[in-house]
């Protein structure tokens, strides 16, 4: 039976593999690739799913949604300790090293640390109403498909995501808090997570079109090469070159981008140090909070432009990265600069991360939203997995 076989109809093929040897080779290629790339024709969207699918999956590690005030972050708090916070006794000097503010503790001078040190996305979001206005069926697809990039992205590279809510904090209910209240949050994050630890900022209004780059290699492992310590190369809103007290030998604490309008907050790296948080204190402080809110438009933004221009303390941890790097801008977001390539998103470059920055004001939001996420997707299909499409195999 078996000698049957094999003169019936293994060596009509081995004789056809002698003539065609090419061909034979070819095959042979593509089948490896097909068995080994399950991406491929059937399975090709598998890995992009998470644009249009809201189903959690695998956990993230460090997932979590709080609604309002500090809430739970959704992971184990097995690190907390319980009762009252300590309070500083007069009485007891040996405590005084426990309160005293120094702004030059070890864990500022070690740029990032994987063995010892986590990296948190915090995403600001208004998961159960509008801000100014009720949300329509646009605004909820939006913030879904925001939230399920972000959620795709951190547990594919093991990051810890939190996702914050602008609902509830009334307390600052006026038209403007949404923006101050981005401070309030990263202290509220900051509260569960260690020194040394970088967090990643990033608005509702954005998009991650290249899930592969882990945030080591866009930027923390090589900060010292990417970074300008100074805004001499690009100033749009004409500060201070210089201030007196500068000192650039200091660690980057801040990691910015600029725009059109300024420094960008909409997508920025800030790492918990006694330096980050005596800076946030002093953004949100409520004398400045309600003295400024509604003279300063951009809230937190020109608060930070403000301190950053008279302080040398402030600026000498501040560091600048080029717009493109974390935050490039689609076509329309700033009208005056239209022509200036190092703000706008390149597909050909295939720039890390869109920010759709000011759409809800005279642009369409969803309308770019779901032009992005199909642009990403069809990015990383591969050359196979579109040839499969044009001859309708998917």
């Amino acid at each position: 039976m078996s000698y049957y076989i094999y003169k019936e109809l293994v060596q009509p093929i081995k004789h056809q593999i002698k003539r065609h040897k090419f061909f034979s080779t070819v095959l042979a290629i593509l089948f490896v690739y097909f068995i080994l790339d399950s991406r491929v024709l059937f399975n090709s969207r598998k890995n992009f799913q998470y644009l249009y699918d809201l189903n959690d999956g695998r956990g993230t590690k460090g997932f979590g949604i709080t609604k309002g005030g500090t809430g739970n972050l959704g992971y184990s708090k097995d690190h907390r300790v319980g009762g009252l916070p300590k309070i500083a006794s007069l009485d007891d000097k040996s405590n005084y090293g426990d309160f005293e503010i120094d702004l030059f503790d070890q864990e500022q001078y070690e740029s990032f640390n994987k063995d010892t040190n986590k990296i948190v996305i915090i995403l600001g979001a208004n998961l159960e109403g509008g801000v100014n206005k009720w949300k329509g069926p646009n605004e909820w697809s939006i913030e879904r498909s925001s939230i399920v990039n972000k959620k795709y992205y951190a547990n594919l590279h093991g990051y810890d995501l939190v996702i914050k809510d602008y609902t509830k904090a009334k307390k600052y209910s006026d038209e403007y808090r949404e923006g101050w209240q981005k401070l309030d949050i990263i202290k509220e994050v900051f509260d569960e997570y260690s020194n040394g630890d970088w967090f990643w900022y990033i608005d509702l209004y954005t998009l991650i079109m290249e899930p592969q780059i882990t945030l080591e290699e866009l930027i923390l492992n090589h900060i010292n090469e990417t970074i300008q310590r100074d805004i001499s190369y690009f100033n749009p809103k004409d500060l201070d070159i210089e201030v007196p007290f500068t000192d650039y030998k200091e660690p980057i604490n801040l990691i910015l981008s600029q725009d059109c309008g300024g420094f960008n907050l909409q997508s920025f790296f800030i790492k918990k140090t006694k330096w980050s948080i005596a800076l946030l204190d002093l953004l949100f402080d409520p004398v400045l909070y309600f003295k400024t809110h509604s003279a300063w438009k951009n809230g937190e933004k020109n608060a930070l432009e403000y301190y950053y221009n008279k302080f040398g303390w402030v600026r000498s941890r501040i560091g600048f990265v080029p717009t493109r790097l974390i935050s490039s801008l689609p076509k329309g977001a700033c009208p005056d600069f239209e022509f200036d390539a190092a703000l706008f998103y390149n597909e050909t470059s295939r720039d890390f991360l869109v920010n759709m920055m000011g759409c809800e004001y005279n642009r369409n939001c969803w309308d770019e939203m779901e032009f992005f996420k199909k642009l990403s997707d069809n990015l990383h299909k591969s050359f196979l997995t579109k040839i499969g499409e044009y001859f309708n195999f998917i």
